[in-house]
C-alpha cells in the first residue's frame, strides 16, 4: 500500500509522494475497537493489538530506504 500511495502521488514530487505513501500504508485499527468496545469479543482486542504492530514497526524498518530515496 505504501508503494501504491507513493506511485499515485509521484507527480506531486518525491518528498510528497513518499510522505503520502508512508501514511497510505498504515491503518488505524483502534477506531473499530473504540466503536465496538462493549459489543466486541475479548479476542477482538488482541486482533487489534496485533494489527497495530506494523504501524509502529514499519517506520523503524523503512527509515533507511526513505532516507536513500530522498537523498537522490
Amino acid at each position: 500500500m505504501q508503494a501504491v500511495g507513493a506511485l499515485l502521488f509521484s507527480p506531486a514530487g518525491r518528498t510528497t509522494a513518499l510522505t503520502v505513501g508512508h501514511m497510505f500504508g498504515y491503518r488505524n485499527m483502534a477506531l473499530p475497537l473504540a466503536v465496538l468496545a462493549d459489543a466486541a469479543p475479548a479476542g477482538f482486542a488482541l486482533y487489534v493489538a496485533m494489527a497495530q504492530l506494523p504501524m509502529y514497526m514499519l517506520p523503524v524498518l523503512t527509515v533507511r530506504l526513505y532516507r536513500r530515496l530522498l537523498a537522490r
